[in-house]
C-alpha cells in the first residue's frame, strides 16, 4: 500500500498495515499521486508532484530508479496509463496533458 502525505511517499505493508518504509521530501512540493504500474506485476510504482516531476520506483527495492523534473511548466495534478505498455499521460495545471513513453526494461 503506499501513501502520499506532503512531500513524502509512505509505503506500508499489511494487513494489518504497518509502515515499511517512508521515502521523506521524495519531492519538492505535494505528491499528487501514487500508482502502481499495470503491466510487469506492479514491478514498480509512479509518484507525480506539484513540483513538476514524475519518479519511478522499484517495487521490490522501494527505491527511486528514474527522476524526470519539469516536466510542465506548472505543477502535476495527476497522471495514467495508456493503453500502449509503457506509456504515462501527465495533466498539469498549466492545462496541458502530455504522453511520455519510458523504458522500464532498462530501470
Amino acid at each position: 500500500m503506499l501513501t502520499g502525505e506532503d512531500k513524502e511517499v509512505q509505503i506500508y505493508k499489511g494487513p494489518p498495515f504497518k509502515s515499511e518504509k517512508s521515502h521523506q521530501n521524495s519531492h519538492t512540493g505535494f505528491v499528487t499521486k501514487i500508482a502502481f504500474t499495470p503491466w510487469g506485476e506492479g514491478a514498480h510504482f509512479i509518484t507525480v508532484s506539484a513540483d513538476k516531476s514524475l519518479k519511478i520506483y522499484n517495487t521490490e527495492s522501494n527505491e527511486v530508479v528514474f527522476v524526470h523534473d519539469g516536466l510542465h511548466t506548472m505543477g502535476i495534478n495527476d497522471f495514467s496509463f495508456t493503453e500502449i505498455e509503457n506509456e504515462i499521460i501527465t495533466c498539469s495545471s498549466d492545462r496541458t496533458v502530455k504522453v511520455w513513453k519510458v523504458n522500464f526494461e532498462s530501470l
